[in-house]
């Protein structure tokens, strides 16, 4: 276990795990810390029966987590990898936004539900060429718990749905322009403007790097059992 983890944490740079099940903030458990991770709007803490607690958005408050630009700079992804995962259970379909550090059109980058499929997806902004996104190819399923996540290392992007690749439209990603100056936010994008994520999420991560498949596979594998998947 130890070994395990050591692997699958390294160079992580977010980890809100959702332990606290009350109050306004989430804890950031990776290092560097960072935070505060301020609940808004009004998501509510739940829990499983096996005790494990977890976020429920509704689009209607909005619901989202914020965390303020200056503490997330660390976040802001250039022309370095990076990777994201996180827990679902939707209540609802539309464009919505996982994880959002950017300002939706050019700086940045987002991960986020794509209203028309619904397929999950992972853009990159920069001011001048088109938005390159990466498609799942798997639809998401209402009312279930599934693990999303991405890789991004240079050109490539690979979407996983429940630690596997379900990567069907393959863009040649560009670099993100800094979006050092914008908050990340989960739930929404920055400003709460639109894409209100509605349902249920457990444990949003990021990574300084791109994980392989295999540690992808393994994080399902580990988690599974915690939603009877």
């Amino acid at each position: 276990m130890a070994a395990y983890d050591k692997q699958i944490n390294r160079e992580i740079l977010l980890d809100l795990q959702f332990r606290e099940y009350d109050g306004a903030i989430a804890h950031d458990w990776a290092k560097p810390y960072h935070g505060p991770a301020t609940l808004t709007g009004a998501p509510t803490w739940q829990v499983l029966s096996n005790d494990l607690t977890y976020l429920d958005f509704n689009l209607a408050n909005p619901d989202r987590i914020i965390i303020a630009a200056a503490a997330s700079t660390g976040l802001d992804f250039t022309t370095g990898a990076f990777s994201g995962a996180v827990w679902i259970r939707p209540d609802a379909y539309g464009n919505r936004y996982l994880m959002d550090k950017s300002n939706a059109s050019t700086v940045g980058w987002s991960f986020w539900i794509n209203a028309v499929t619904p397929y999950i997806a992972l853009s990159t902004y920069n001011a001048g060429p088109a938005i390159q996104t990466t498609y799942g190819a798997a639809a998401l399923v209402l009312s279930a718990w599934q693990l999303v996540s991405f890789t991004r290392s240079g050109a490539t992007v690979v979407i996983f749905l429940n630690g596997r690749p379900a990567t069907v439209t393959a863009a040649a990603h560009i670099d993100p322009a800094s979006a050092a100056a914008i908050d990340f936010t989960i739930g929404t994008i920055v400003g709460a403007g639109a894409g209100w994520y509605d349902g249920d999420m457990w444990r949003p991560r990021v990574w300084n790097r791109a994980l392989t498949a295999w540690e992808m596979a393994a994080i399902f594998a580990k988690e599974r059992e915690l939603f009877g998947v």
